[in-house]
């Protein structure tokens, strides 16, 4: 008798569950609160869609945000005609990319597209930057919008959510949903789990430091002084599993671009993160918390993938513009520790634009614009 009351008991609370996650899935299908824009590995992008965001309280950014979205769920003007005597550029890459919190005009890539137009006749750019996008997500990106797009240049900067991925294997297969295995069609098909998929992913960046920190104060920042094994650890793990990972997908992601007949530019990730000290208060910037390790040691092994991306574009032949050794490391450029503020941006723009602009117009001549 105790055994079918257990029983009983077992499979009443089994059915709950069931009830509880089909009610789920039907309030989720009416309205989910949570922006997904990825479902298992498809792109979900709003198109023609307009945001308002208010700043917290954040120095160096306006107090209202606007972020427009044109027809292909990219921030910048709608795509030219398929004829049109266009040069077609998109910037790739995460949340430095897509800048979320700064509004039409004043991301780095809104800034550079400018600075092209001055020198560069027919110029179109668009910001394909998706926050918490790593080179996993710039693949599914060419694949499902930029390709079609006919793109000339794809310019990646790249490497900062890529720091403790191991995961390649996973989203390497990159096989198209009649082949995926059941559990991730499942997920796709399912609301309620791509939510919670959603949420996960956001809670992991969070936990590596790369989610984003509302006005970062490094003289309230919590200490942090890892033992020599922890460093050693640390980038032992990148070196023997993290980075070869990340060098095939840095080699996969110039065999694509220049398979759809485009040129790849890489650009190396600059941060907050550093051994040293902030050039606008003098705080030392090392010791302070970053996720769950020192901004010292962060910095060292965001490092050890810029030098990659370095080599990677040697041995491939790729342009590189040196972004990360020529920022300054300025808390009055960044609102946290990557993320930039409006004189960040500009910043970006002008050191990308310096080295980008002249390579562009030694490649099209007949686009200079005479003076």
């Amino acid at each position: 008798m105790k055994r079918r009351s257990l029983a009983r008991r077992i499979g009443a609370l089994l059915l709950g569950l069931l009830a509880a996650a089909l009610l789920a899935e039907l309030a989720l299908r009416i309205h989910n609160p949570v922006p997904m824009r990825l479902r298992g590995k498809d792109l979900v992008l709003p198109t023609n869609a307009t945001t308002r965001l208010t700043n917290p309280g954040v120095p160096g950014l306006d107090p209202v945000i606007v972020v427009q979205r044109n027809g292909l769920g990219l921030r910048g003007e709608e795509p030219p005609p398929p004829d049109a005597d266009r040069l077609r550029i998109f910037t790739v890459g995460g949340s430095t990319t897509e800048c979320l919190m700064l509004g039409e005009g004043r991301t780095w890539s809104d800034l550079l597209a400018r600075a092209l137009e001055r020198e560069l006749d027919g110029c179109w750019l668009n910001n394909a930057g998706l926050d918490g996008h790593s080179t996993f997500g710039h693949m599914h990106m060419i694949e499902q919008i930029l390709a079609e797009q006919r793109p000339d240049y794809l310019v990646f900067l790249v490497g900062i959510n890529d720091v403790d991925r191991d995961d390649a294997n996973e989203f390497d297969l990159r096989v198209r949903r009649q082949q995926q295995p059941w559990w991730r069609r499942l997920v796709t098909a399912s609301e309620l789990l791509s939510t919670v998929q959603t949420l996960h992913r956001v809670a992991r960046a969070k936990d590596f430091g790369v989610g984003h920190i509302w006005n970062l104060d490094l003289t309230k920042a919590a200490r942090v002084v890892e033992s020599p094994q922890q460093v050693d650890d640390a980038i032992r793990r990148q070196q023997d599993i993290c980075l070869p990972r990340y060098r095939e997908r840095l080699v996969q992601l110039v065999s694509m671009t220049r398979a759809c007949g485009a040129e790849p530019v890489f650009v190396t990730q600059p941060a907050l993160w550093s051994e040293g000290v902030d050039a606008h208060t003098g705080v030392a910037i090392g010791p302070a918390e970053a996720g769950h390790r020192s901004a010292a040691l962060s910095a060292r092994l965001l490092e050890l993938f810029n030098q990659e991306l370095r080599d990677v574009a040697r041995q491939q032949r790729v342009f590189l513009v040196e972004l990360a050794a020529q920022m300054p490391t300025d808390t009055r450029l960044y609102y946290d520790w990557m993320h930039y503020t409006i004189a960040g941006a500009e910043r970006v723009a002008a050191i990308v634009g310096e080295q980008l602009i002249p390579h562009l117009v030694a490649r099209h001549p007949e686009r200079r614009r005479r003076r």
